[in-house]
């Protein structure tokens, strides 16, 4: 048979030599090539990428600073929540919650996370949102950031057993679930509502913020046995680590004497001062220059710079690498299963309002506020940012943390100093509900009905799962019953091929998009994979059926 380009080249050159003769016949049958699209393959299988799994990590700053940013925080969570919730969503997600309280010198006496997921309604620990430095000074009361967003007869609000791919076992895990079709609380009680009494931590944490030791904790404890903790992050998932702080990391190396302890050396202590204060913990690793500029630095317990490779045993601050290479890891296992998956940081911290990346001028005092003069003889800097509530300082180490690990150069720092959360929650749940991607069906599939509106596809689905404990087991994939799962089923289908309704990157791949419905998880026999391949009968005429392709 004639091949398509020669039969194009041959129809071309016929109608020109008789153009004067017959061009309303040339017209008429311009594509002979059309014709001879029927020697293509006409059926295609479609390894389907389907991920909607989501796990976030909450790192949020406990210390006395922080009532009126948890509640700010905790009344953008349903607005969060509701992205992640849209049906051409759907994510499937887990949220933990972590402090910044990993202890130290002048916290021996609180009780330090140190890592650990706090899932525990506000209202059963609201002494943890007040109090007294002495007795002739006034408390300070912020059981608002409760009290507010957190109904009191939540307070004994609990999560229900449910399994993972690692715990066979139901079992209450520390952490807020969604799946489909299930949740891990009570009935009644939604998702938003929940989170908006797990979020707020109080305000009786360590007033030296280990940032990324304990999420480092945080991260490890879930992927250790014996963990409660364990099993919470999916090796499939995307995962979305989010700081709030109005303070930079001071995650000390514990190998050394407390840079804060007033009988010791006080290297890094700024000039006459009587009592430790975070400035320590920025002159420990951020050097300051005359035009304002400052750059991170190892320093050990004399003050003077170590090297980098040394600078884990030898440093006052761990190092950033420590945490880098940490985060690194896990996303390079994410990216072996997912080549354009990255994981997601970022951090609500003491940026100017405006911040949209790039250099920050910390000898320049934000606009529209007044120098504080106490805050620069401390740091011998200018705040981050100033707001009718918080001093922040500049996030030196969280924000190069923070850098390293951009989606495609989106800005990840925003400012704790906005009176509203609300645009820079809106950005970070953009960039996860970005990189879960919809399930296309590459390829121009065919009309089976050409009479009735819109696309009527013949598709064969089958979903292959994978256990934890090494079985397999391949099911055929349903078509949907007017959205509902079919008597028997487990997973059924929604074809999906108005343009106007179909995801950007299904369009320029083909002309059908698939949604799926699943039944709650079988209890007793967890996934630990799931994959779905369509087989559809691909179009003939795919320059009329698929314009946008050609």
């Amino acid at each position: 048979m004639v091949g398509n380009e020669t039969a194009v080249r041959l129809a071309t050159v016929l109608c020109m030599a008789a153009w004067f003769q017959s061009l309303t016949g040339c017209q008429e049958h311009p594509l002979k090539s059309v014709e001879l699209e029927s020697t293509q393959e006409q059926s295609g299988k479609v390894q389907l990428s389907i991920n909607r799994d989501v796990d976030i990590l909450f790192v949020i700053d406990n210390s006395r600073s922080m009532g009126e940013e948890q509640l700010n925080l905790s009344q953008n969570f349903p607005r969060f929540l509701s992205e992640l919730d849209r049906p051409e969503v759907s994510a499937n997600y887990r949220i933990a919650v972590t402090t910044t309280d990993n202890g130290g010198y002048g916290c021996e006496t609180t009780d330090s996370e140190k890592g650990n997921f706090v899932l525990s309604s506000c209202q059963s620990r609201l002494d943890e949102f007040g109090y007294q430095n002495g007795p002739n000074e006034a408390p300070v009361d912020q059981t608002a950031a409760c009290s507010t967003p957190c109904p009191s007869d939540l307070a004994d609000l609990a999560v229900l057993p449910t399994t993972t791919s690692r715990t066979l076992e139901p079992t209450p895990h520390p952490w807020l679930e969604r799946g489909d079709g299930f949740t891990n609380l009570p009935s009644g009680v939604s998702p938003a509502q929940a989170l908006q009494c797990f979020g707020p931590q109080g305000i009786v944490g360590c007033g030296t913020e280990a940032h990324l030791e304990t999420m480092l904790l945080a991260l490890t404890r879930a992927n250790t046995a014996e963990q409660d903790e364990y099993g919470f992050i999916r090796d499939g998932a995307i995962l979305a680590i989010v700081f709030v702080t109005d303070e930079d990391d001071c995650s000390l190396n514990d190998a050394f004497p407390s840079p804060l302890d007033r009988n010791g050396d006080h290297t890094f202590w700024p000039p006459g001062a009587t009592d430790p204060t975070s400035a320590i913990c920025w002159n420990a690793g951020t050097r300051c220059k005359d035009d304002g500029t400052c750059e991170l630095v190892n320093l050990g317990v004399d003050g003077r710079e170590v090297a980098d490779d040394v600078a884990d045993e030898q440093a006052v601050l761990r190092p950033l690498s420590r945490y880098i290479d940490l985060v690194q890891e896990l996303e390079d296992r994410k990216k072996a299963l997912r080549n354009d998956q990255e994981v997601i940081v970022a951090a609500i911290s003491g940026v100017p309002l405006d911040y949209a990346g790039g250099p920050i001028p910390y000898d320049t005092v934000p606009d529209g506020t007044e120098d504080d003069a106490a805050f620069r003889a401390d740091f011998g800097i200018a705040p981050g940012c100033i707001s009718g509530v918080a001093t922040a300082v500049p996030p030196s180490r969280l924000r190069a943390f923070a850098e390293e690990f951009t989606v495609e150069g989106k800005n990840n720092l925003f400012s704790v100093c906005n009176d509203d959360f609300a645009p820079a929650m809106d950005d970070i749940v953009e960039q996860i509900v970005g990189q879960i991607k919809p399930a296309c069906m590459a390829g121009c599939v065919a009309d089976t009905d050409f009479v009735a509106p819109g696309l009527d596809p013949s598709c064969i689905l089958t979903e292959e799962i994978v256990y934890e404990d090494g079985m397999t087991e391949e099911r055929n994939v349903p078509q949907c019953d007017d959205g509902e799962l079919p008597n028997g089923a487990t997973k059924c289908f929604i074809p999906r091929s108005d343009p106007e309704t179909m995801h950007r990157d299904c369009r320029k791949i083909g002309n059908l998009e698939f949604d799926f419905v699943d039944a709650p998880p079988d209890a007793t026999r967890p996934r630990a994979t799931a994959n779905v391949s369509a087989t559809c009968e691909l179009a003939t005429n795919r320059s009329q059926l698929c314009p946008n392709l050609f």
